[in-house]
């Protein structure tokens, strides 16, 4: 597993051949954020569809106000 940062390509760290920038980074600590949300949700309710429900609405309202960038 190499790991190296990179002036060239803004900063990003080369991982597994692809470069992690801050803007992938924010995506996945946004997307763990609202799992863990969810799972919350999911565990209390003592429901899987309850988990999905939450993650899906969190996660589409995420990349609607654009939290979550492609």
């Amino acid at each position: 597993m190499a790991i190296a940062r990179s002036a060239r390509h803004g900063g990003g760290i080369l991982f597994r051949g692809a470069y992690l920038t801050a803007k992938h980074k924010l995506n996945a600590a946004h997307i763990n954020g609202t799992l863990l949300v969810a799972a919350v949700f999911g565990i209390a309710s003592e429901s899987f569809i309850v988990f999905l429900f939450v993650a899906s609405l969190l996660i589409g309202g995420a990349m609607h106000d654009g939290s979550i960038r492609e």
